[in-house]
């Protein structure tokens, strides 16, 4: 999740791959697997969803840690 928060990406509309800026700039902002040109992608949507993601792991696993194993 940091990953993401704290890098900027681009992406090629085409193939659907991901650069971070750096990698970007080493490829002059062209793909390398079907030459079109990367566009900065707005990852905000997926830092939303990751965030949601992980809440609700958090919640399922106070759940569980508060369920008591019955004894056999």
């Amino acid at each position: 999740m940091s990953y993401e928060q704290n890098n900027n990406f681009y992406v090629c509309l085409q193939c659907l791959r991901r650069f971070t800026i750096e990698e970007a700039y080493d490829l002059d902002f062209t793909c390398p697997e079907c030459g079109a040109i990367l566009f900065e992608d707005n990852n905000e949507e997926l830092i939303n969803v990751l965030s949601m993601l992980i809440k609700n792991i958090k919640i399922k696993l106070k759940s569980i840690s508060q369920t008591p194993i019955p004894a056999q």
